[in-house]
């Protein structure tokens, strides 16, 4: 198989078992409630065998196409992760600030303050949940 035939193929199955692994997780741990959003379970038990009985024959059909064209595993660390969230969470922090929500409409100079502060608290503790993540750690690679 051509190299990048080959590159193609592993980046695509790649998503894919991402996506079952995110499938599964999510049936597996359906309720979930937070602050501004709640999640309802309403796939029944026997829907959810189903429907991970199929994630695990697509998943051994991956394993098969990986063992056939030597395709190779990635491997990623959980800090990767974390970082990445971390900043996806500050690009949104910063969309979140009074001047660049002006867009949406008008607020007023008591809101603009009180969201502004909150938001720049928000961004401060985000930053040093990332300053944590890269200098706590001994002996961790870096992402």
């Amino acid at each position: 198989m051509d190299e990048n035939v080959r590159r193609a193929l592993q980046s695509g199955l790649y998503i894919v078992e991402k996506n079952l692994n995110r499938i599964r997780n999510t049936l597996q741990h359906a309720e979930e409630a937070s602050v501004l959003y709640s999640t309802k379970d309403d796939i029944e038990p026997e829907l959810k065998g189903m429907l991970l009985a199929i994630m695990f024959s697509m998943v051994e059909v991956i394993k098969l196409l990986k063992g056939t064209f030597d395709l190779q595993a990635q491997q990623e660390t959980t800090r990767r992760h974390v970082c990445s969230y971390l900043f996806e969470n500050w690009k949104i922090l910063h969309e979140c600030k009074p001047k660049r929500l002006r867009g949406y409409g008008e607020l007023g100079m008591q809101e603009r303050e009180l969201l502004d502060h909150h938001i720049d608290k928000l961004l401060a503790m985000n930053g040093q949940l990332q300053a944590t993540l890269l200098t706590k750690s001994a002996n961790a690679p870096r992402p």
